[in-house]
């Protein structure tokens, strides 16, 4: 994954933006850019690089400020307090599928960010053998459930794990350690 910051002005984004063999994935923009230097560095980033997707890195406190950037096409609003590496490991699991929410929007979920209800045993069985990429035919053979029972249990494991498909879900329970 590629990651180009940003916090300043044009030359600053047009830097980050040229020179590379490869374009970046990603362009995070630091807290101290005012909202037309964003909106300027976002068009001219979409235009260089088709594709590219974006973060804001700001006061999560200010949630007028973070839904305003999220509806208007924000891939990520991160802390600007965050840790470097926790923001890139956000970046890598927004690019997987999964979403990141910040534990003061999810008051239920549980501190260590394991789900809130724990997976049954079968949902773990189920898990297990969707790890290996199989279809729900397959695991309904494996197991010895009709597909429906499958379907149900794998809708249930996207559910728990706050995912929207299964490889995010694989995804998402190896870095719970599940």
């Amino acid at each position: 994954m590629r990651i180009r910051a940003v916090d300043g002005g044009p030359r600053r984004w047009t830097t980050a933006l040229a020179g590379h063999d490869e374009p970046p994935d990603w362009l995070v923009l630091g807290p101290a850019l005012p909202d037309e230097t964003i909106e300027a560095a976002v068009d001219d980033a979409k235009h260089r690089c088709p594709g590219i997707r974006w973060a804001l890195l700001g006061n999560t406190a200010d949630d007028a400020r973070c839904l305003r950037w999220l509806r208007r096409g924000c891939d990520a609003y991160l802390s600007a307090a965050a840790d470097p590496g926790w923001v890139a490991g956000a970046l890598l699991a927004a690019a997987c599928g999964l979403t990141v929410v910040d534990q003061r929007f999810n008051p239920d979920a549980a501190a260590d960010g394991r789900p809130v209800s724990p997976l049954t045993r079968r949902e773990r069985e189920v898990l297990g053998l969707l790890r290996t990429g199989s279809s729900n035919r397959e695991i309904g053979a494996r197991l010895h459930l009709a597909s429906s029972t499958v379907e149900f249990h794998v809708r249930n494991v996207l559910a728990k794990l706050g995912v929207k498909n299964r490889t995010a879900a694989t995804a998402r329970a190896a870095a719970l350690g599940l």
